[in-house]
């Protein structure tokens, strides 16, 4: 596994539809890229070591919520700091790209849009994931790293779905 990091660039604006102005944040993406060989635990563990240690202190302190948000179909999932109306994201971002989960959800049986076995499926492996996703924040030093972190700060962490419609509390 290695990490991918972006200069910071400036955010696209999916809101310029609609009159909403740019943003003038430059953010900067962290991509841990895991490929199929590796432990997926110890991938988890790794994301968590540098959302924790590396994240707060490149943020403002205007987060009150870490998001977790969810995107099997392209491998696994991004994390930001943001506010409780998961809007204002701050700078870094981190994303969790594996080619085994991403197989492991290409390889659901298709079926028709709204079909609810598919829906279940891809839950249970949405659900798997964030077990072990969690499981990681119980070993050190990640449960000394967000131990730290909460002794400094109040924060909820929150999961959420790819377009932030639904939202559930992950409970670390």
């Amino acid at each position: 596994m290695h990490w991918q990091d972006s200069p910071p660039h400036k955010a696209i604006n999916f809101g310029a539809a609609f009159g909403l102005p740019d943003s003038p944040t430059m953010f900067r993406v962290s991509i841990l890229r895991v490929p199929e060989s590796d432990s997926l635990p110890t991938a988890f563990a790794e994301f968590w070591r540098r959302v924790l240690t590396e994240g707060p202190e490149q943020c403002s302190d205007a987060w009150t919520v870490l998001l977790v948000q969810m995107n099997l179909l392209g491998g696994g999932f991004t994390c930001v700091f943001t506010g409780t109306d998961l809007h204002g994201d701050e700078p870094p971002v981190f994303k969790f790209s594996s080619t085994a989960l991403e197989a492991e959800c290409y390889a659901l049986p298709e079926c028709e849009p709204g079909d609810p076995q598919w829906e279940a499926d891809y839950q249970a492996l949405e659900d798997r994931c964030l077990e072990q996703l969690v499981a990681a924040t119980k070993l050190e030093p990640i449960a000394g790293y967000l131990a730290a972190l909460r002794e400094r700060r109040a924060f909820a962490t929150i999961v959420c779905d790819f377009d932030r419609t639904k939202q559930w509390p992950l409970k670390l």
